[in-house]
């Protein structure tokens, strides 16, 4: 890759404030992030609709920087995906999630 072309792939390469990590261009810490999903027993995992009901509110949050919390540091895709998880906020109960 010459030059020009490293200096075109990171103008792609953006930080994305309100991104989940699948969403992101590091498919490493994306792989890491489900594969933690993967191994939350079945008893232990939310359903799929509040899971994706929960990432909805965690995309319009301030707080999420890259895949993660800023108030706790962790991954929201895991711990959206966790029965028995709730935001550090508070804003998931806070719309019946």
């Amino acid at each position: 890759m010459n030059g020009a072309e490293e200096k075109e792939k990171n103008a792609e390469l953006r930080i994305c404030r309100r991104c989940l990590t699948r969403e992101l261009a590091d498919s490493a810490r994306f792989s890491d992030v489900s594969e933690l999903v993967a191994a939350i027993p079945a008893e232990e995992r939310a359903a799929e609709q509040i899971t994706a009901g929960r990432l909805s509110v965690c995309k319009g949050c301030e707080r999420l920087f890259e895949g993660m919390c800023l108030l706790c540091g962790c991954y929201v895709e895991y711990r959206a995906a966790k029965k028995n998880a709730d935001c550090p906020g508070h804003f998931w109960t806070s719309t019946g999630l």
